[in-house]
């Protein structure tokens, strides 16, 4: 949920600011508020600290994609969109199981801390990138995403595949706090 709640706003601003300086701050945002999870135990409070977390997460899920373009260029840009969403795929699926496997082994808390150490090594990886991240200028993208919204909601097929994706990705939620 709340990374569907997130994610439009987390475009705006991969649209507005410097795309490196989004991401960088999500992941920032992310470790901090996952930190807390290291000593909480009550169950309504780890749920809202990781709906904050999503939240957080959010500018970088919409971000990230958006900054392909500008740092693989045109003729690479079909495979660097496939390397970054097979590694957003591989870590969706491979995610769980290593937290799973690190939980067995040594505990929550040296689980959620390797977590957040690999949040922290994405951050780095962005940072050590050569290229600009930087979006269009902000003039472009004034008002686009209330007119993207406005033709998302007029049109029934496009309507229904939004509605079908939050139900999906909510279930993929449910998914993997189950496991």
């Amino acid at each position: 949920v709340g990374l569907t709640l997130g994610e439009p706003l987390g475009g705006v601003l991969g649209d507005r600011f410097d795309r490196r300086h989004v991401l960088l701050w999500s992941v920032a945002v992310q470790a901090l508020v996952l930190s807390s999870l290291i000593v909480v135990v009550n169950p309504i409070a780890v749920v809202a600290i990781t709906f904050v977390a999503a939240l957080a997460a959010a500018p970088f899920n919409s971000t990230l994609p958006a900054a392909v373009p500008s740092l693989a260029g045109e003729s690479y840009l079909g495979w660097a969109n496939g390397v970054v969403n097979a590694g957003m795929n591989l870590g969706l699926v491979l995610g769980p199981p290593i937290g799973a496997a690190l939980l067995d082994w040594q505990g929550a808390g040296f689980g959620i801390a390797m977590g957040i150490g690999f949040i922290l090594a994405g951050g780095v990886a962005i940072a050590l990138i050569p290229g600009s991240f930087a979006a269009a200028d902000s003039d472009e993208t004034s008002g686009q995403f209330r007119e993207g919204l406005a033709w998302v909601m007029r049109d029934p097929v496009l309507r229904a595949v939004m509605v079908g994706w939050m139900v999906l990705m909510a279930g993929l939620g449910v998914v993997l706090v189950a496991e």
